[in-house]
């Protein structure tokens, strides 16, 4: 009993009313609770689905992704930073207006020749689907958009609420059209996972008129003009790093390949999604004030060991079970999603620590720095790729991509945090703690892996030591974690 007492009174001093912790438990609560919606229904869609079901819908989420890299010309990212709210709301009427545009271009090049050009890039199998492309650009870059003004106005249990609803939506949907043939149930819950709650979100945010002026909106767009400059086409290089892999696996593989890598992502990613999304919006906002009262080197230190400590262990814990844990939760055709999963771990792992604090070169106004390195890593993406086409095989070219990117993210790490003033000799010992501590949790659940033959023993001992791990984070007395 006293130690379940002191795990509460630990948890009540992080959580005070003006801590960032607050924050991003009020933000990822509903993030976790939307998620854990998501890993609750994956075992039945995954039956309902086959790979290479899922494998059009990854090749469709990419290109979503990319054409919604413009979606409002990233003037949204702009919104936390005027300390007028009259030239925040100027923004996000100009972002909407901008994302409106966007969707009707597509439209209209869908029209005009879109079958040819999904037929010379090998995506025949999504054409029917072409016209849920700019309704999806539409609704999830208008969710997007809204999303950034809500944060200004830190609107964080509003959001959280929105991804619940988003996730109930798309679950639904995904499961009732799952007995038809072919992916568009997964396309449909897709669409309303990322979308819906756009205009209750607005409506809980943004209070009083939204009317503004043509001059209003053509003062914020010359003030901020950097940004879509700048941080559309750095948006646009990171999109494609990140989703040149299913595009190419699908034109140069095979749909079933594909669907196994997307698979391995949505499961692994899980930690990213759980609790570094919420971060990294949390983060964004206060470092905006950070930089402007001389504090950004402590306030990215505090996030990327909040990051470290929270994310190392589970995210390369799941890589190691995934091989047999896969198999159980959706289905003896997901085997070889489960070993893509431990190939891709470490790389994601190191993607976990930079992306949530990646938004350092908008808040010091360099965004041209991300450009460069977002084309680096799609260099180095395709790179791997090539590579692993010629090496052949279905484990190769999943291999060589994961290094390709852990180096690249390792890089980026060391940038991201020298630009925002943090000395390794502050950051390392930490990480290192943190990379020890999960070490020796994750000893046993290799033991049981490479002795044992009953896979649900090895479950149980991961269960078991991830339980563990999370009691350790809470009764630690060390206040770094609370970042304030």
């Amino acid at each position: 009993m006293k130690t379940i007492r002191k795990v509460f009174i630990e948890i009540r001093k992080k959580l005070s009313p003006d801590s960032t912790s607050r924050k991003v438990v009020l933000l990822a609560g509903g993030t976790v609770a939307a998620q854990g919606i998501n890993l609750l229904v994956t075992p039945i869609i995954s039956r309902l689905y086959t790979p290479s079901d899922f494998g059009v819908l990854a090749v469709y989420t990419a290109l979503l992704s990319i054409l919604g890299a413009f979606s409002g010309f990233s003037y949204h990212l702009a919104i936390p930073l005027p300390e007028e709210d009259r030239l925040a709301k100027n923004l996000l009427v100009l972002s909407l207006l901008l994302n409106g545009i966007l969707a009707l271009f597509i439209s209209l090049i869908l029209t005009i020749e879109g079958t040819g050009i999904l037929s010379f890039f090998g995506w025949d199998a999504i054409t029917r689907y072409k016209w849920f492309l700019p309704i999806g650009v539409f609704a999830s870059g208008a969710y997007t958009i809204v999303s950034y003004f809500a944060l200004r106005k830190e609107a964080y249990s509003v959001l959280g609420r929105t991804k619940i609803s988003q996730k109930c939506l798309g679950a639904l949907i995904s499961i009732s059209f799952g007995f038809r043939e072919g992916p568009i149930g997964l396309i449909l819950g897709q669409i309303l996972g990322m979308a819906g709650g756009s205009y209750s979100l607005l409506k809980a945010s943004a209070k009083g008129s939204l009317l503004v002026t043509r001059k209003s909106l053509l003062e914020v767009a010359r003030k901020y003009r950097s940004f879509p400059l700048f941080q559309s086409w750095g948006n646009l290089l990171n999109i494609l790093s990140l989703q040149i892999m299913p595009l190419i696996l699908f034109s140069y593989f095979s749909q079933e390949i594909t669907g196994w890598f997307s698979m391995s992502l949505r499961v692994v990613q899980l930690p990213m999604v759980f609790v570094g999304q919420a971060i990294g919006q949390v983060f964004f906002q206060r470092a905006s004030l950070s930089w402007r009262n001389g504090t950004l080197e402590e306030t990215t230190l505090e996030t990327v060991s909040l990051l470290s400590k929270f994310g190392t262990f589970p995210i390369i814990s799941l890589g190691v079970v995934s091989p047999v844990l896969f198999p159980l939760l959706f289905g003896a055709e997901w085997e070889i999603a489960g070993m893509y999963s431990l190939f891709l771990s470490p790389f994601l792992w190191l993607q976990f620590l930079s992306s949530p604090i990646s938004t350092v070169f908008l808040v010091v106004n360099r965004q041209k720095y991300v450009v460069f390195f977002q084309g680096i890593m799609l260099v180095v993406g395709i790179g791997s790729l090539v590579l692993g086409y010629f090496a052949g095989g279905i484990y190769w070219p999943i291999v060589i991509y994961s290094v390709g990117k852990m180096m690249i993210y390792f890089v980026y790490l060391v940038i991201i945090l020298r630009i925002a003033g943090v000395k390794a000799a502050r950051f390392v010992p930490e990480l290192g703690r943190d990379i020890f501590f999960s070490s020796i949790f994750l000893a046993p659940v290799l033991l049981s892996l490479l002795f044992s033959e009953k896979p649900l023993i090895t479950i149980f001992v991961w269960i078991i030591m991830g339980c563990g791990f999370l009691l350790l984070l809470l009764l630690q007395k060390k206040e770094n974690i609370n970042i304030k």
